[in-house]
């Protein structure tokens, strides 16, 4: 066999090893990133699912807020009835007062 074919082959294979050896270094990252990706994924999963509990949470708090809105203003409209209902004793009782005053007058 021809030298310069031995020393073309070994050319070859020397440079097929850096080839491999590249590849393999490749190889290596894109399986770290691959491995972080998941690792991002399941961050952001994580942080996805505790946001929809904040939300759920705040859903709740918006409802309180709006039913004690509510019993609020039932209490409000029970209190005004109660000081319509006051007031009308209040104009009976003096109506009743003046029918006595005026009853004492005549007799």
């Amino acid at each position: 066999m021809d030298k310069s074919l031995i020393v073309v082959d070994l050319s070859l294979v020397v440079l097929l090893i850096k080839i491999t050896t590249h590849l393999l270094k490749h190889k290596a990252e894109l399986d770290e990133l691959s491995q972080n990706l998941v690792k991002i994924n399941n961050k952001i999963e994580k942080l996805d699912n505790e946001k929809n509990l904040l939300e759920n949470q705040q859903q709740e708090v918006m409802d309180e807020i709006l039913n004690s809105k509510s019993v609020k203003e039932e209490a409000i409209l029970k209190l005004k009835q109660l000081e319509l209902s006051i007031n009308h004793k209040n104009s009976e009782i003096i109506d009743i007062k003046e029918n006595i005053e005026l009853n004492e007058r005549n007799y």
